[in-house]
């Protein structure tokens, strides 16, 4: 099995206005295989079996092993093979979209949600220049990745380093991807996407939370069947999906700097005619590609890649065109711009429908957006997603932990009927969420917890969880 992590990320030099000291080299999209090289990450290669016809670039990518390590493979507790490292490649389209990703080959038959934790909790080093090593996780390692990538392509003036702005180039939402052979669906919950019946191979699509964030998996089973063919299909799919991912990231942060003005858009100036361009050309292309992998699978992707990735509220959308607007944007790309964000609101989305379900092990079946399944399940899933993603100030985990422990503690104390020690039990488990930065989960033990965990809390003076648990309950 092939578990790949991308991390997306957006380069908004060429739309500022003054000399960021970027370089041009390589030349994307379409560098010089074995000439051209990024430094503290490796050289240009050609893609093995090529790219995918009709993405701009793919067919050449940065063979990215210099820009880290990973410090041990162990064996899984849950396996008795030792993963090894399939990948670590960077490729960027040339104006703004770019995508780091790296691959493990494991020993695991079918996906389980131990396996995907074992690969984001890897300890990996990522490089500081010539200045040594950073350890970070490889789940939180993407904003490090991006940094180096900054420093990487920007030059040296007079023998001195030119030191990137931190939004200069940024990382969007990680996507894992998933590919095996067993005729076996996940261990987990997951959607399966309807194709032609002229497929074999199977796709799924899921999520998994991690240091207080949803992210997305898509999952391909090949079954047993390894014609040319299908194993070209399942390739296309794949390039298709993770370059839609990509596009999406890109375009919303390159959107996000807009509006916070840290792009200056000056109608006239080279800098802003750039940036209607690539507005103009993102906003087609993503209609494009998504149209075409629905012709692949028969199936409304392009809506579940956008459930996929964080909500984008209606007061940003409308900040969004109020600045485009104010410059003077030509009205067909603020119209394109304008229908994409609306998208992302939900004010032209149709709801996803697909005929399979979601399916937790073999025992709950969920069909459409049921938030909770099993036993005593309370609330919805995307509910508390979408509440975390819009808390403005997130708390600090380490500190909520600790107030959730004494919360607990005290709670503990008072019990006295089985209704109250359910309450203890849920504020222990959003605790125990706490510490692994699972942050949707605690909000969902903490409104479970209910109004007597809320009162002890404001009586002991435990300010952090006492908005934690508000936030829990909508307040």
């Amino acid at each position: 099995m092939l578990i790949c992590l991308q991390y997306p990320f957006a380069d908004s030099r060429k739309f500022l206005t003054g000399n960021t000291h970027s370089l041009n080299r390589p030349t994307w999209p379409s560098p010089e295989p074995d000439s051209e090289f990024i430094r503290y990450f490796g050289s240009i290669r050609k893609r093995g079996r090529g790219g995918v016809r009709g993405w701009i670039g793919e067919n050449e990518i940065c063979e990215a092993h210099r820009a880290f390590r990973f410090l041990s493979l162990p064996v899984p507790t849950f396996e008795d093979s030792r993963p090894r490292v399939a990948f670590r490649r960077l490729f960027f389209d040339g104006l703004a979209v770019g995508k780091f990703e790296t691959g493990i080959y494991g020993g695991f038959y079918t996906p389980t949600i131990q396996a995907l934790r074992y690969m984001l909790r890897l300890p990996v080093q990522v490089r500081l220049g010539l200045e040594g090593f950073r350890t970070s996780e490889l789940g939180k390692a993407g904003k490090h990745i991006t940094q180096l990538y900054a420093s990487a392509t920007t030059a040296t003036i007079s023998g001195s380093r030119v030191d990137p702005k931190s939004w200069w180039v940024s990382v969007g939402q990680p996507l894992i991807f998933v590919y095996w052979i067993g005729n076996k669906p996940p261990e987990f919950r997951h959607r399966e996407i309807p194709l032609p019946d002229s497929y074999t191979f199977r796709l799924y699509y899921s999520s998994i939370s991690y240091a207080g964030k949803d992210i997305p998996i898509w999952l391909i089973d090949h079954g047993y069947e390894d014609g040319k063919g299908i194993l070209d299909a399942a390739r296309t799919l794949r390039l298709y999906l993770l370059r839609l991912h990509a596009e999406h990231a890109g375009l919303r942060l390159v959107l996000r700097n807009i509006e916070a003005n840290i792009i200056p858009v000056v109608r006239g100036t080279p800098p802003t005619e750039l940036l209607q361009f690539y507005l103009n050309s993102a906003t087609r292309r993503i209609k494009k590609w998504e149209s075409k992998t629905g012709d692949l699978v028969e199936s409304e992707l392009g809506n579940l890649a956008r459930e996929s990735q964080e909500f984008i509220s209606p007061g940003k959308r409308d900040a969004i065109l109020n600045r485009l607007e104010i410059v003077g944007i030509r009205k067909n790309i603020f119209r394109k711009v304008e229908g994409y964000l609306n998208e992302w609101v939900g004010l032209d989305r149709t709801p996803f429908q697909v005929s399979g379900d979601f399916v937790m092990g073999d025992k709950y079946v969920m069909t459409g957006q049921v938030g909770a399944v099993g036993p005593n399940a309370q609330g919805s899933d995307m509910t508390f997603t979408q509440t975390w993603s819009n808390w403005e100030a997130l708390p600090d985990f380490t500190s909520l932990a600790g107030e959730l422990a004494e919360l607990r503690r005290e709670m503990n104390k008072q019990a006295t009927d089985p209704h109250q020690d359910n309450s203890v039990t849920e504020i222990a488990k959003a605790e125990d969420c706490a510490r692994e930065g699972d942050g949707p989960r605690m909000l969902k033990h903490l409104r479970s917890a209910g109004q007597w965990a809320l009162d002890t809390a404001t009586k002991i003076g435990t300010s952090v969880a006492v908005e934690a648990i508000k936030k829990s309950m909508g307040s």
